[in-house]
């Protein structure tokens, strides 16, 4: 269903920052826009097919949004010199994001920053144990897909969990870690609530290449990179 531009932890510079993406019609759907992805959006020219953007932020770590201004300058850019594409931020503090990017010296901040609730693709979001001002998200997609995105997290969300058990979830990203003592879900955690029967529809990142390995090894399911 979504596609990746990375599947890595913060400093994963081989596999790459963990940010998705998703095409609906003539609408560019970003999940987090971490370092490196802005090139790599430009590389595939995603932004040539699309008439509107939306980048959702779990997040505030560089991982996730170390790119985000970059895009942001295009875009704007790209709205003055080439053709007018319609570009939305969502996140649930948007005070802070908004005050982030104006440090950035993005000065469109307080007219792209948006509420998830204010997406049509939203059904709700969850505050997870990740630092501060972490996010999930339960979205739908078209043809009525249902997707949970974890974003970083140090547990399962029994709510999002419940979900799938229910069969209201059709693709359940989540993060995933071998290592212990970190605020992060280890994939030990995963393995003992997820039933085995469900793990066709769950989808591990934020990796490294031992924990990928053990995804496989447990039935789970690596992410599609796109590039």
């Amino acid at each position: 269903m979504l596609k990746f531009f990375g599947d890595g932890g913060a400093f994963d510079i081989n596999r790459g920052s963990t940010s998705a993406y998703y095409i609906d019609g003539r609408t560019l759907i970003l999940i987090d826009v971490g370092n490196g992805t802005f090139e790599k959006v430009y590389n595939m020219h995603l932004l040539d097919k699309v008439d509107k953007v939306e980048i959702f932020i779990t997040h505030l770590h560089g991982d996730h949004v170390g790119s985000l201004a970059s895009l942001c300058d295009y875009l704007k850019l790209y709205n003055i010199l080439i053709r007018k594409i319609d570009f939305k931020i969502f996140y649930p503090n948007t005070e802070n994001l908004k005050t982030l990017l104006k440090l950035m010296l993005i000065d469109i901040a307080d007219k792209i920053v948006f509420e998830p609730n204010e997406s049509k693709y939203v059904l709700e979001y969850m505050l997870q144990p990740h630092y501060e001002n972490a996010y999930g998200y339960i979205f739908s997609m078209g043809g009525g897909i249902t997707i949970h995105y974890s974003g970083d997290t140090t547990h399962i969300n029994e709510h999002a969990l419940e979900l799938l058990k229910s069969g209201k979830i059709d693709y359940f990203y989540h993060e995933a870690t071998n290592a212990k003592g970190l605020q992060h879900t280890n994939i030990e955690e995963l393995d003992f609530k997820i039933p085995k029967n469900l793990r066709q529809k769950v989808y591990l990142m934020h990796l490294n290449d031992e924990t990928a390995k053990l995804t496989t090894e447990l039935g789970f399911n690596l992410v599609d990179i796109a590039f």
